[in-house]
């Protein structure tokens, strides 16, 4: 059985640590110099800038989203 996060960390927290990933993904990026994750990103419309990517909160929201609960 799965255990939550609940369990250890309040949801305002985990509300607070997430708000923050999709921030920093926004505005600072990731750097990669792995070319084919540059293009796969670019074409899922990330800003890419040399090797440093930008990940939209909307993707990052949506790949959260498709997800499954569990495997």
């Amino acid at each position: 059985m799965p255990i939550s996060p609940n369990l250890f960390v309040p949801q305002q927290d985990l509300s607070r640590i997430h708000d923050t990933a999709v921030r920093t993904l926004s505005e600072i990026g990731i750097k990669t110099d792995h070319t084919g994750l540059l293009g796969r990103l670019a074409d899922r419309g990330c800003r890419v800038e040399g090797g440093r990517v930008f990940i939209p909160p909307v993707l990052v929201e949506g790949t959260l989203r498709d997800i499954p609960h569990a495997f």
